[in-house]
């Protein structure tokens, strides 16, 4: 059986998809034949015989931490990997995470589960929370908000979420609130506004039908906001066009609306009986 395994051929560029494909030829090769459990110095010696002159000019461009790993078959494979995908220096990956501030569409969980992912590469090891805490902390645009960060006794990443959460709802529903007050008529003669002037005015503020306010344009305050009706963002449950409310009233006509014969209605006799 032997004698049909084909051995790989030499290595022809080194390119670092050519030597993915070669490095599994090479192993399935060496396992077939039982070479696996062979001493480390013939295995590193036939890895060599077989890569050919491409493989061995990456080797002697490789620097070894003692002259008996160019004997060891697992570290010359381990090297040689890292020439092709040199690893990032761990102060390269420490210096993004402790960069990395919330994007303006991304929630509050996808920011912490980005962080913990970027932590994993720092090897933090014990501190990894605690960081992301910090990192989060000083991040925050919201000077509000980073005060009730740090007013908050043994913040975790679950207690952040919260505090976020409830901060966000909260902001909302004060502009909501402030932006949708009705303010009292004036009696007074109205100042004369120009043409230009009111132009101005009507192209700066719109009617929103996502927080049912008036606002500057790309100021909506339900912008980034889930909505608990549907879950979809940037509109407020009262402007929910998703989930039809159960608590609708019903909408009656205009009393004056006559019916297909002319005649008032059944319903405004009714009314109007009413009001006798």
């Amino acid at each position: 059986m032997e004698n049909h395994i084909r051995p790989p051929q030499p290595l022809s560029n080194n390119s670092p998809k050519t030597w993915l494909l070669w490095k599994e030829e090479f192993l399935i090769f060496m396992k077939l034949l039982g070479h696996m459990s062979r001493p480390e110095y013939y295995k590193a010696n036939l890895f060599k015989n077989f890569i050919g002159p491409v493989g061995l000019e990456i080797i002697s461009k490789i620097s070894f931490n003692h002259p008996n790993d160019k004997d060891n078959l697992d570290i010359i494979i381990k090297k040689i990997d890292e020439y092709h995908n040199p690893p990032r220096k761990e102060i390269e990956r420490r210096y993004q995470f402790f960069n990395s501030s919330m994007k303006s569409n991304e929630t509050i969980e996808n920011y912490i589960q980005s962080l913990k992912e970027k932590a994993k590469e720092c090897k933090f090891d014990n501190l990894e929370e605690s960081l992301i805490i910090d990192v989060v902390v000083l991040h925050a645009k919201d000077k509000v908000l980073r005060k009730k960060y740090l007013q908050e006794d043994n913040l975790n990443c679950e207690k952040i979420i919260e505090i976020y959460k409830n901060h966000r709802i909260a902001t909302l529903e004060s502009n909501s609130t402030t932006n949708s007050t009705a303010l009292p008529k004036q009696k007074n003669k109205p100042i004369p506004v120009s043409k230009e002037t009111e132009s101005s005015n009507v192209s700066q503020k719109k009617s929103c039908w996502r927080c049912k306010s008036t606002h500057e344009i790309r100021q909506c305050p339900a912008w980034n906001y889930k909505c608990k009706n549907c879950g979809e963002l940037h509109h407020f449950e009262i402007s929910c066009r998703n989930v039809a409310s159960s608590q609708n009233k019903p909408c009656y006509k205009n009393m004056n609306n006559l019916n297909k014969n002319g005649k008032p209605g059944n319903h405004n006799k009714t009314l109007n009986n009413l009001l006798k």
